[in-house]
C-alpha cells in the first residue's frame, strides 16, 4: 500500500508514561478513522500500563473502543477490527476504495430531542414563494486527496506534532518547576513551625 501511516502514529514515547495507544479521531475521513497516541496516564507499578488500559486490554478490542494495543510495537498489536489507521479494517477499506478523506473535516452530528423541534404549521391557503425555505442542497461526496495535497497535508501534520511535542516538554518544565516550589513551601512551613 502507498499511504503514508506515519503522520497518524506517534514515534516517540515516554517510557515514564502508560504504553497503550490511545486513539484521535481524524474528521476528514468517512466512515470514521482514527489516529494513535500514547496513554497519558502513569503506568501501575511494576507493569507498563495504566489502570485504564489494562481494564481495556481485559475486556478486549473494538472498532474504536477498549484495547487498541500498545504504542511502539510496529502495529503488531492492533486488534484487526479497529479503525486506526494501519490496521487491517483500514488497508482493507483503504484499497477498495470504500473509505473516503474529504479535505475539509465531517462536522459533529449533533442529535436534537423531539421536543426541540417545532411543529409543522396547519396547512392554510397558497404559501408566498419568498417565504419557502430555500432547498438544501447535498454536500458533494468527499474525494480523495491529490497527490499535493497530501504531502501538504503530510508536512503541516509533521508541523503540528513538533509543535505538540514542544508544548508537552514546556508542560513538563512548568510541572517539575511547581514541584520544586512546592518542596520549598513545605521547607519554609517546617522552619516556621
Amino acid at each position: 500500500m502507498d499511504f503514508d501511516i506515519t503522520p497518524y502514529h506517534s514515534t516517540e514515547f515516554d517510557a515514564s508514561l502508560c504504553m497503550g495507544r490511545r486513539v484521535t479521531e481524524d474528521r476528514h475521513w468517512t466512515p470514521r478513522v482514527y489516529s494513535a497516541r500514547q496513554c497519558s496516564n502513569k503506568p501501575v507499578n511494576g507493569t507498563d500500563l495504566c489502570t485504564t488500559c489494562h481494564k481495556h486490554l481485559e475486556k478486549g478490542a473494538s472498532a474504536y473502543k477498549g484495547w487498541q494495543g500498545r504504542v511502539g510495537d510496529n502495529l503488531t498489536t492492533l486488534p484487526p477490527e479497529s479503525h486506526v489507521v494501519g490496521s487491517t479494517w483500514f488497508n482493507t477499506n483503504y484499497l477498495s476504495g470504500k473509505l473516503k478523506w474529504s479535505s475539509e473535516p465531517v462536522p459533529v452530528r449533533q442529535r436534537v430531542p423531539a421536543a426541540a423541534i417545532p411543529a409543522a404549521p396547519a396547512a392554510a391557503g397558497p404559501v408566498d414563494p419568498e417565504m419557502q425555505e430555500p432547498e438544501v442542497q447535498e454536500d458533494p461526496v468527499p474525494q480523495a486527496p491529490t497527490a499535493e495535497q497530501y504531502v501538504l497535508l503530510l508536512n503541516l501534520n509533521k508541523l503540528l506534532v513538533g509543535q505538540a511535542a514542544l508544548l508537552e516538554e514546556q508542560n513538563n518544565l512548568l510541572k517539575a518547576k511547581c514541584l520544586r516550589l512546592e518542596e520549598k513551601q513545605a521547607a519554609a512551613i517546617a522552619l516556621l513551625n
